[in-house]
């Protein structure tokens, strides 16, 4: 046995998927109070689509670059000229998680906003892929081994730049490497 929410939820599906209802008639929607993670959720009616909404201080960037100069198991330097989709970033007390690539060598870095020097965490990272002649090689740091110097994180663009020191990873043929990297990066909406 349905309930009458359950029967009128059903009603107002079946009515938008086949058209017969021009206006989809509003049922209750159960909403819970904003959370951090939960704050840009909508609740929408049944036949309703979602709408984007940058909200005051969303900051989104869609063009950046970033530079890498690497040192020890591997070496050279990296420009990264493109921003890989998708982008989360927003201004403090917000979010970011940003990729630079090339279409192949990447840097991320994800986590909360800030300004200043911060090294990274288990809620700030920093990741590099990066070629090693035919093959790419991942470097993650997590556990303070960047340092990442947020030199400007405002409405619609960000700046600064990390340096790294023994980040391990290994080839796909399992050579073990040390490497240290620095760098820059910026994003712009």
């Amino acid at each position: 046995m349905k309930t009458p929410i359950a029967a009128a939820l059903t009603l107002g599906l079946l009515s938008a998927a086949c058209g017969n209802d021009p206006e989809p008639t509003p049922t209750a929607a159960v909403s819970t109070p904003p959370t951090s993670a939960a704050a840009s959720l909508q609740s929408l009616a049944p036949g309703t689509l979602p709408t984007s909404s940058p909200g005051a201080a969303s900051g989104t960037v869609r063009v950046g670059i970033a530079s890498i100069r690497l040192e020890g198991g591997l070496a050279g330097d990296i420009s990264l000229l493109l921003l890989a989709t998708p982008v989360v970033y927003s201004p403090p007390p917000g979010a970011t998680a940003v990729v630079w690539t090339d279409g192949l060598q990447t840097l991320g870095i994800a986590g909360d906003s800030f300004v200043g020097p911060l090294d990274t965490s288990a809620t700030l990272s920093l990741s590099l892929q990066v070629r090693d002649g035919a093959e790419v090689v991942a470097l993650e740091s997590t556990a303070g081994e960047c340092s990442i110097n947020m030199d400007t994180a405002i409405v619609g663009s960000f700046a600064g730049s990390f340096t790294c020191r023994g980040l391990s990873g290994a080839t796909a043929a399992g050579v073990a490497l040390s490497v240290n990297a620095t760098g820059t990066f910026s994003a712009s909406g």
